[in-house]
Protein backbone atom coordinates (compact mmCIF):
# COMPACT_ATOMS: atom_id res chain seq x y z
CA UNK A 1 0.00 0.00 0.00
CA UNK A 2 2.85 2.19 0.68
CA UNK A 3 4.40 1.39 -2.88
CA UNK A 4 1.26 2.06 -4.56
CA UNK A 5 -1.35 3.34 -2.79
CA UNK A 6 -3.41 3.84 -6.07
CA UNK A 7 -3.64 -0.22 -6.40
CA UNK A 8 -6.57 -2.13 -5.26
CA UNK A 9 -4.82 -5.46 -5.44
CA UNK A 10 -2.82 -4.95 -1.58
CA UNK A 11 -6.80 -3.60 -0.39
CA UNK A 12 -8.27 -6.98 -1.86
CA UNK A 13 -6.01 -9.31 -1.14
CA UNK A 14 -5.79 -7.63 2.77
CA UNK A 15 -9.98 -8.02 2.39
CA UNK A 16 -9.42 -11.90 1.76
CA UNK A 17 -6.85 -12.30 4.54
CA UNK A 18 -9.63 -10.80 6.80
CA UNK A 19 -12.24 -12.99 5.40
CA UNK A 20 -10.12 -16.27 5.98
CA UNK A 21 -9.86 -14.67 9.56
CA UNK A 22 -13.65 -14.51 9.67
CA UNK A 23 -13.89 -10.86 10.26
CA UNK A 24 -16.31 -9.64 7.66
CA UNK A 25 -16.21 -6.16 8.82
CA UNK A 26 -12.32 -5.23 8.52
CA UNK A 27 -12.98 -7.49 5.20
CA UNK A 28 -15.85 -5.18 3.64
CA UNK A 29 -13.61 -1.95 4.32
CA UNK A 30 -10.91 -2.86 2.45
CA UNK A 31 -12.49 -4.62 -0.11
CA UNK A 32 -15.11 -1.01 -0.67
CA UNK A 33 -11.44 0.67 -0.38
CA UNK A 34 -10.15 -1.39 -3.24
CA UNK A 35 -13.69 -1.11 -5.29
CA UNK A 36 -13.30 2.66 -4.95
CA UNK A 37 -9.57 3.05 -6.34
CA UNK A 38 -11.00 1.07 -9.49
CA UNK A 39 -14.48 0.79 -10.00
CA UNK A 40 -14.36 -1.40 -13.38
CA UNK A 41 -12.41 -3.80 -11.49
CA UNK A 42 -14.74 -7.11 -11.73
CA UNK A 43 -13.22 -9.28 -8.97
CA UNK A 44 -13.44 -6.63 -7.10
CA UNK A 45 -17.16 -6.89 -7.44
CA UNK A 46 -16.86 -10.64 -6.96
CA UNK A 47 -14.91 -10.12 -3.54
CA UNK A 48 -17.63 -7.96 -2.04
CA UNK A 49 -20.28 -10.35 -2.77
CA UNK A 50 -18.39 -13.18 -0.89
CA UNK A 51 -17.87 -10.86 2.16
CA UNK A 52 -21.54 -9.45 2.63
CA UNK A 53 -22.14 -13.47 2.24
CA UNK A 54 -19.45 -14.69 5.05
CA UNK A 55 -21.55 -11.77 7.22
CA UNK A 56 -25.02 -13.46 6.81
CA UNK A 57 -26.25 -10.26 4.70
CA UNK A 58 -27.12 -12.26 1.37
CA UNK A 59 -29.63 -9.09 0.04
CA UNK A 60 -26.20 -6.94 0.41
CA UNK A 61 -24.90 -9.04 -2.19
CA UNK A 62 -27.33 -8.44 -5.00
CA UNK A 63 -25.99 -5.24 -6.09
CA UNK A 64 -22.07 -6.28 -6.62
CA UNK A 65 -23.44 -10.05 -7.82
CA UNK A 66 -26.04 -7.90 -10.67
CA UNK A 67 -22.88 -6.15 -11.85
CA UNK A 68 -20.40 -9.15 -11.86
CA UNK A 69 -22.73 -11.27 -13.87
CA UNK A 70 -23.76 -8.50 -16.53
CA UNK A 71 -20.02 -8.97 -17.71
CA UNK A 72 -19.04 -12.51 -16.64
CA UNK A 73 -22.42 -14.23 -17.51
CA UNK A 74 -20.40 -18.00 -17.31
CA UNK A 75 -20.00 -18.15 -13.72
CA UNK A 76 -21.66 -20.46 -12.38
CA UNK A 77 -20.97 -19.88 -8.83
CA UNK A 78 -21.66 -16.33 -8.75
CA UNK A 79 -25.59 -17.27 -10.16
CA UNK A 80 -25.74 -19.73 -7.65
CA UNK A 81 -25.26 -16.95 -5.26
CA UNK A 82 -27.62 -14.73 -6.60
CA UNK A 83 -29.77 -17.07 -6.71
CA UNK A 84 -29.66 -17.54 -2.93
CA UNK A 85 -29.81 -13.72 -2.57
CA UNK A 86 -32.92 -13.70 -4.32
CA UNK A 87 -34.52 -16.31 -2.22
CA UNK A 88 -33.43 -14.68 0.91
CA UNK A 89 -35.93 -12.09 -0.10
CA UNK A 90 -38.87 -14.29 -1.25
CA UNK A 91 -38.20 -13.36 -4.53
CA UNK A 92 -38.87 -17.47 -5.82
CA UNK A 93 -39.64 -15.91 -9.33
CA UNK A 94 -36.09 -14.61 -9.92
CA UNK A 95 -34.10 -17.12 -7.68
CA UNK A 96 -35.49 -20.02 -10.06
CA UNK A 97 -34.44 -18.24 -12.87
CA UNK A 98 -30.89 -17.52 -11.79
CA UNK A 99 -30.39 -21.29 -10.41
CA UNK A 100 -31.49 -22.65 -13.41
CA UNK A 101 -28.93 -20.09 -15.56
CA UNK A 102 -26.34 -21.31 -13.06
CA UNK A 103 -27.19 -25.37 -13.19
CA UNK A 104 -27.09 -25.28 -17.28
CA UNK A 105 -23.71 -23.57 -16.70
CA UNK A 106 -22.84 -26.59 -14.35
CA UNK A 107 -24.96 -29.21 -14.20
CA UNK A 108 -22.56 -30.28 -11.46
CA UNK A 109 -23.04 -27.26 -9.21
CA UNK A 110 -23.85 -28.82 -5.92
CA UNK A 111 -25.07 -25.61 -4.50
CA UNK A 112 -26.93 -24.33 -6.96
CA UNK A 113 -29.05 -28.06 -6.82
CA UNK A 114 -29.13 -27.53 -2.81
CA UNK A 115 -30.44 -23.69 -3.72
CA UNK A 116 -32.79 -24.49 -5.76
CA UNK A 117 -33.91 -27.79 -3.87
CA UNK A 118 -34.79 -25.28 -0.71
CA UNK A 119 -36.64 -22.79 -3.38
CA UNK A 120 -38.72 -25.40 -4.57
CA UNK A 121 -39.43 -26.63 -0.97
CA UNK A 122 -40.51 -23.09 0.11
CA UNK A 123 -42.66 -23.48 -3.10
CA UNK A 124 -44.30 -26.39 -1.98
CA UNK A 125 -42.80 -27.94 -4.86
CA UNK A 126 -41.57 -32.08 -3.47
CA UNK A 127 -41.20 -33.31 -6.38
CA UNK A 128 -38.51 -30.91 -8.10
CA UNK A 129 -36.97 -30.53 -4.48
CA UNK A 130 -36.70 -34.08 -4.87
CA UNK A 131 -34.99 -33.98 -8.08
CA UNK A 132 -32.39 -31.81 -7.47
CA UNK A 133 -31.39 -32.94 -3.80
CA UNK A 134 -30.95 -36.63 -4.96
CA UNK A 135 -28.59 -35.33 -7.70
CA UNK A 136 -26.65 -33.32 -5.45
CA UNK A 137 -26.77 -36.42 -3.35
CA UNK A 138 -24.79 -38.09 -5.92
CA UNK A 139 -22.04 -35.49 -6.36
CA UNK A 140 -21.69 -35.01 -2.71
CA UNK A 141 -22.45 -37.77 -0.32
CA UNK A 142 -23.67 -37.55 3.16
CA UNK A 143 -24.11 -33.41 3.06
CA UNK A 144 -25.65 -31.77 5.53
CA UNK A 145 -27.97 -29.76 3.27
CA UNK A 146 -29.23 -32.74 1.37
CA UNK A 147 -30.18 -34.10 4.71
CA UNK A 148 -32.10 -30.93 5.63
CA UNK A 149 -33.85 -30.70 2.81
CA UNK A 150 -34.45 -34.57 2.13
CA UNK A 151 -36.35 -34.21 6.10
CA UNK A 152 -38.12 -30.74 4.69
CA UNK A 153 -39.32 -32.49 1.81
CA UNK A 154 -41.15 -35.48 3.78
CA UNK A 155 -42.76 -33.23 6.16
CA UNK A 156 -43.84 -31.39 2.95
CA UNK A 157 -45.79 -35.11 2.38
CA UNK A 158 -46.68 -35.35 5.93
CA UNK A 159 -44.13 -38.44 6.56
CA UNK A 160 -43.47 -37.72 10.08
CA UNK A 161 -41.08 -40.80 10.73
CA UNK A 162 -39.17 -40.51 7.45
CA UNK A 163 -38.70 -36.72 8.12
CA UNK A 164 -37.71 -37.60 11.24
CA UNK A 165 -34.95 -40.21 10.00
CA UNK A 166 -33.32 -37.95 7.65
CA UNK A 167 -32.69 -35.21 9.88
CA UNK A 168 -31.57 -37.22 12.79
CA UNK A 169 -29.04 -37.55 10.17
CA UNK A 170 -28.47 -33.97 9.60
CA UNK A 171 -28.21 -33.45 13.37
CA UNK A 172 -25.06 -35.36 13.44
CA UNK A 173 -23.38 -33.74 9.96
CA UNK A 174 -24.36 -30.29 10.99
CA UNK A 175 -20.85 -28.62 11.49
CA UNK A 176 -21.62 -25.32 12.52
CA UNK A 177 -24.17 -23.75 15.53
CA UNK A 178 -26.30 -22.33 12.66
CA UNK A 179 -26.15 -25.54 10.92
CA UNK A 180 -27.54 -27.29 14.02
CA UNK A 181 -29.90 -25.09 15.02
CA UNK A 182 -31.80 -25.99 11.50
CA UNK A 183 -31.82 -29.78 12.26
CA UNK A 184 -33.11 -29.38 16.10
CA UNK A 185 -35.71 -27.43 15.08
CA UNK A 186 -36.69 -29.56 11.38
CA UNK A 187 -36.25 -32.56 13.49
CA UNK A 188 -38.39 -31.29 16.36
CA UNK A 189 -41.23 -30.69 13.79
CA UNK A 190 -41.04 -33.85 12.16
CA UNK A 191 -41.23 -35.83 16.23
CA UNK A 192 -44.08 -33.85 16.73
CA UNK A 193 -45.99 -34.97 13.21
CA UNK A 194 -44.16 -38.67 14.25
CA UNK A 195 -46.12 -38.37 18.08
CA UNK A 196 -42.50 -38.08 19.56
CA UNK A 197 -43.39 -35.46 22.08
CA UNK A 198 -40.78 -36.38 24.63
CA UNK A 199 -38.02 -35.92 21.53
CA UNK A 200 -39.80 -32.83 20.50
CA UNK A 201 -39.28 -31.44 23.78
CA UNK A 202 -35.75 -32.06 23.88
CA UNK A 203 -34.91 -30.55 20.81
CA UNK A 204 -36.86 -27.50 21.60
CA UNK A 205 -34.82 -27.04 25.16
CA UNK A 206 -31.52 -27.92 23.23
CA UNK A 207 -33.09 -24.91 20.69
CA UNK A 208 -33.79 -22.88 23.69
CA UNK A 209 -30.02 -22.77 25.36
CA UNK A 210 -28.16 -22.20 21.54
CA UNK A 211 -27.41 -18.23 21.18
CA UNK A 212 -30.53 -16.53 19.74
CA UNK A 213 -28.99 -15.52 16.82
CA UNK A 214 -28.83 -19.19 15.65
CA UNK A 215 -32.54 -18.58 14.48
CA UNK A 216 -34.76 -15.84 12.58
CA UNK A 217 -36.68 -14.35 14.68
CA UNK A 218 -40.04 -16.04 13.08
CA UNK A 219 -38.25 -19.85 14.24
CA UNK A 220 -37.51 -18.57 16.98
CA UNK A 221 -41.21 -17.56 17.92
CA UNK A 222 -42.20 -20.87 17.01
CA UNK A 223 -39.88 -22.94 19.10
CA UNK A 224 -40.32 -21.19 22.31
CA UNK A 225 -44.02 -21.61 21.38
CA UNK A 226 -44.06 -25.35 21.07
CA UNK A 227 -41.69 -25.62 23.56
CA UNK A 228 -44.33 -23.70 26.12
CA UNK A 229 -47.13 -26.35 25.01
CA UNK A 230 -45.20 -29.44 25.39
CA UNK A 231 -43.89 -28.54 28.89
CA UNK A 232 -47.63 -27.88 29.74
CA UNK A 233 -48.84 -30.54 28.47
CA UNK A 234 -49.37 -34.06 30.33
CA UNK A 235 -46.17 -36.40 30.50
CA UNK A 236 -45.38 -37.53 26.96
CA UNK A 237 -44.52 -40.75 25.75
CA UNK A 238 -41.60 -42.81 26.21
CA UNK A 239 -38.78 -41.54 24.39
CA UNK A 240 -38.40 -43.00 21.30
CA UNK A 241 -33.99 -43.39 20.58
CA UNK A 242 -32.44 -41.93 17.46
CA UNK A 243 -32.09 -43.88 14.30
CA UNK A 244 -28.90 -45.58 14.12
CA UNK A 245 -27.74 -44.94 10.61
CA UNK A 246 -27.51 -42.83 7.66
CA UNK A 247 -30.55 -43.37 5.62
CA UNK A 248 -30.12 -42.97 1.78
CA UNK A 249 -32.54 -40.66 -0.32
CA UNK A 250 -35.31 -41.92 -1.63
CA UNK A 251 -35.43 -41.88 -5.73
CA UNK A 252 -39.19 -41.78 -5.77
CA UNK A 253 -40.35 -38.04 -6.41
CA UNK A 254 -43.50 -37.53 -3.78
CA UNK A 255 -46.39 -35.60 -4.40
CA UNK A 256 -47.18 -31.75 -3.82
CA UNK A 257 -48.21 -31.41 -0.48
CA UNK A 258 -49.85 -28.46 1.36
CA UNK A 259 -47.53 -28.08 4.67
CA UNK A 260 -45.94 -24.88 4.40
CA UNK A 261 -42.39 -24.56 6.49
CA UNK A 262 -40.67 -21.28 7.89
CA UNK A 263 -37.84 -20.40 5.19
CA UNK A 264 -33.91 -21.40 5.77
CA UNK A 265 -33.11 -19.24 3.44
CA UNK A 266 -33.63 -16.16 5.62
CA UNK A 267 -30.73 -14.99 7.34
CA UNK A 268 -29.98 -11.60 9.33
CA UNK A 269 -27.90 -9.29 7.76
CA UNK A 270 -25.28 -8.20 10.13
CA UNK A 271 -23.27 -5.96 7.84
CA UNK A 272 -24.24 -2.47 5.88
CA UNK A 273 -24.55 -3.19 2.06
CA UNK A 274 -22.59 -0.97 0.21
CA UNK A 275 -23.63 1.42 -2.70
CA UNK A 276 -24.66 0.54 -6.17
CA UNK A 277 -22.25 1.45 -8.51
CA UNK A 278 -22.23 2.21 -12.53
CA UNK A 279 -18.72 1.65 -14.53
CA UNK A 280 -16.42 0.82 -17.36
CA UNK A 281 -15.04 -2.48 -16.75
CA UNK A 282 -11.03 -2.54 -16.42
CA UNK A 283 -8.85 -5.54 -15.46
CA UNK A 284 -6.14 -5.62 -12.91
CA UNK A 285 -4.09 -8.80 -12.04
CA UNK A 286 -3.78 -10.58 -8.64
CA UNK A 287 -0.59 -11.31 -8.02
Amino acid sequence: MRLNPDSPVPYALRARAYLALEQPAQALSDAQKANQLDSGWLEGYRLLAEIYRAGQNLPGSIDPLTIYIRYTPDDAQAMAWLGEAYAAQGDTVNALKVLDQAIALDPLSFDALVMRAFVSIDAQDAQAALLDLNQANIIHRNRFPVYLGLGRVALLNKNGTQAWQYLSSAVRLAQTDLEMAQAYYWEALALEESGKMVDALADWEALREMPTTVLPAAQRATALQHWQNLSASATPPTSTPSPSFTPSPSQTSPATATFTPSRTLTRTSTVTPGPTFTFTPTRTILP
